[in-house]
């Protein structure tokens, strides 16, 4: 399938839903030419999970004007190389990231608060217990702007298990603006990748990171 190809029957695969839901097409190991063409046919959004892999990137393309997002793990030494070419950080873990975040954003930064739900010791996040205390920490962090929470549950092709977890993170984001954990109501849940982006806009999902759908196999 082609590039053209793969795109559409993503988009139109979302469109289908009847859900509003942002697609970022995670170019991770992709060559630029690739995501130069995918830009062409009208995307915007693109997610890498390495710092430097994003930053050449970005500069490469910056005639395009595309809306960078990061999705992997952050390390705090390397969050000021990242800031000015990013809108939205993916992968917030830890209170302290969110100060070194906030502490040194020059503009509004948006961020997700990621969230390990199935407990895996591979994987970072913050563990569900872990959420309220580091929702109310960001609220006074004025520089940014936590949009919801993100999640990669355990790997399965099995559709209840998948529902189980990505209803587990809704569920959290519920609970977050019942009780006011953050100082505005949490208004978007990233989750959902190529192998399980339509059981996980059925739960609730507002952004889908997709890139092997998209792009094939990464190089």
């Amino acid at each position: 399938m082609s590039l053209d190809d793969s795109y559409a029957h993503v988009c139109d695969q979302i469109t289908q839903t009847g859900h509003p839901v942002h697609l970022i097409a995670i170019s991770k190991r992709q060559p630029l030419e690739a995501i130069r063409h995918i830009a062409e046919l009208g995307q915007k959004r693109f997610g890498e999970n390495y710092v430097q892999e994003l930053v050449t990137k970005a500069e490469a393309l910056s005639e395009l004007n595309l809306d960078w997002h990061f999705v992997g793990h952050l390390q705090r030494n390397k969050v000021n190389q990242l800031l000015t070419h990013i809108s939205t950080i993916h992968s917030i873990d830890s209170i302290k990231l969110a100060e070194t975040i906030a502490s040194r954003a020059q503009r509004p930064i948006n961020g997700f608060i990621e969230i390990n739900i199935g407990g895996e010791t591979s994987k970072t996040g913050l563990l569900p217990n872990a959420i309220k205390d580091t929702l109310h920490a960001c609220s006074d962090m004025s520089s940014l702007n936590i949009k919801g929470l993100m999640c990669i549950p355990p790997p399965t092709n099995d559709i209840t298990e998948q529902k189980k977890h990505f209803m587990a993170v809704a569920d959290l984001q519920h609970r977050a603006n019942a009780e006011n954990w953050y100082r505005q109501p949490l208004a978007d849940l990233s989750m959902g990748m190529s192998h399980d982006f339509l059981v996980a806009i059925a739960c609730g999902a507002t952004y889908v990171r997709i890139g092997t759908s998209i792009f094939g196999e990464r190089i």
